[in-house]
């Protein structure tokens, strides 16, 4: 079930998975995801932690801010929803983007951390330009429009087939 704690200026939507004594896992989600991305995976770790999915600021249920955003920003928003939730430490887990935030945490909060994992993911951002050419082709078809090429980046050829 769905809650939701403000934190700063926006108001965080977040769930708890698993047994109430469990150590605590923190699933962060990639970019234009929300943490139902992690539906799936659930099954393998509730019998072992305490799991904490959230919404980063912008995507699914949590509030759109004004921007711009940075890892820096977004980082900080976890540490403030585990402050929130009374999280003192926990395992840290994120793919991609949330990578990026599981990083962050372990390099400035690393009292917060128990061990990351870190998937898919990159120590700094692509250029701009990079993110110039996603916005268009978002704006000009959607974001069907960029199945292709994240797909392309995320499994090699013939994978999907």
């Amino acid at each position: 079930m769905t809650s939701h704690v403000t934190v700063g200026d926006a108001d965080l939507a977040y769930r708890w998975d698993g047994p109430n004594e469990g150590s605590v896992l923190v699933l962060s989600n990639s970019l234009m995801s929300n943490y139902s991305m992690w539906d799936d995976t659930m099954p393998a770790l509730v019998d072992k932690f305490r799991v904490l999915r959230y919404d980063k600021r912008g995507h699914g249920r949590s509030t759109v801010t004004p921007g711009p955003y940075s890892i820096t920003s977004l980082s900080e928003d976890l540490i403030g929803l585990m402050d929130a939730l009374g999280v003192q430490k926990a395992h840290v887990a994120g793919l991609s983007m949330g990578g990026m935030i599981s990083q962050y945490i372990g390099a400035n909060h690393p009292e917060r951390a128990l061990s990351l994992a870190l998937c898919n993911t990159a120590s700094e951002m692509p250029p701009r330009s990079l993110w110039e050419e996603r916005i268009a082709l978002a704006h000009e078809g959607g974001t069907a429009a960029l199945v292709d090429g994240t797909i392309g980046r995320w499994f090699r050829a013939g994978f999907t087939q």
